[in-house]
C-alpha cells in the first residue's frame, strides 16, 4: 500500500490486507496527511509517531515491508529500520 495518507488512515486497511492476502505486504505511508503551511507542504508525523505505527503494522499485522513516501525523512525512515 502506497501513500496518499499517513499511516494512521491505513490502519483497517492494511490489517485487511494482512489477513486476507496470499503474497507478502508492504506499506509506505506518508509522514501523514498533507497540508499547507506557511505555502509549504506539511505532513504532522514526527519519526516517532510515525515508526511507532509502522512497527504495530509489522509486529501486530504481519507487514513485511515497511517504508515511506511523502514528507518522510531519513529521519522517519531510520527509526523505523
Amino acid at each position: 500500500m502506497n501513500c496518499g495518507t499517513g499511516p494512521r488512515h491505513m490502519t483497517e486497511s492494511i490489517r485487511y490486507l494482512c489477513e486476507n492476502a496470499p503474497l507478502p505486504v508492504s506499506v509506505l505511508p506518508n509522514a501523514g496527511l498533507p497540508s499547507v503551511v506557511e505555502g509549504k507542504m506539511h505532513y504532522d508525523e514526527t519519526p516517532e509517531t510515525f515508526t511507532n505505527q509502522v512497527i504495530h503494522f509489522a509486529n501486530d499485522f504481519g507487514v513485511n515491508v515497511v517504508g515511506g513516501c511523502c514528507g518522510t525523512t531519513p529521519a522517519h525512515l531510520k527509526l523505523a529500520g
